[in-house]
């Protein structure tokens, strides 16, 4: 049996990517962004382990035939096993014929190597995009780019 399954979130899925949410990113959306977030229908797909906890989630808003991952999130208990490379094939499988976008921190080298794998492009820079823990200081971001007409993980 698979130590994981990959599927499309359910409604009951949010509290549980909202708690995962808080453990990933310091700016953590709210619970009420969640449920707006479901309630205008963003892509939702979470990992879940074999006693149904989410173990990792994507997030992302569509826009024609592009989609903005807003989140991807993985567990820090389930990072290094290949998992959010598994969600992020899902979703690029899910939606063949879209091209996907993200920022990341120039700091995320973890992030950027897991989306250069995948066959991301950087494909710029917007400065001063993310807050940092110190007071006042941003950080910048990379924006990277996959088109459907690229194969994943080549």
């Amino acid at each position: 049996m698979p130590e994981y399954t990959i599927r499309l979130a359910i409604e009951s899925d949010l509290e549980a990517m909202y708690f995962l949410n808080t453990e990933v990113f310091p700016e953590a959306w709210s619970l009420k962004s969640f449920k707006y977030a479901w309630d205008i229908s963003y892509d939702m797909i979470v990992c879940i382990d074999q006693n149904k906890n989410v173990i990792a989630y994507y997030l992302a808003q569509s826009v024609v035939k592009e989609k903005q991952i807003m989140q991807l999130a993985v567990s820090r208990k389930w990072r290094n096993k290949g998992v959010g490379f598994a969600l992020m094939q899902f979703s690029v499988n899910l939606y063949p014929n879209f091209d996907f976008y993200l920022e990341v921190r120039v700091s995320n080298q973890v992030a950027i190597s897991l989306y250069q794998k995948l066959g991301f492009q950087n494909i710029g820079v917007r400065k001063n995009y993310y807050q940092t823990c110190v007071q006042g200081e941003r950080e910048d971001a990379w924006l990277m780019a996959y088109t459907s007409s690229s194969q994943i993980g080549q």
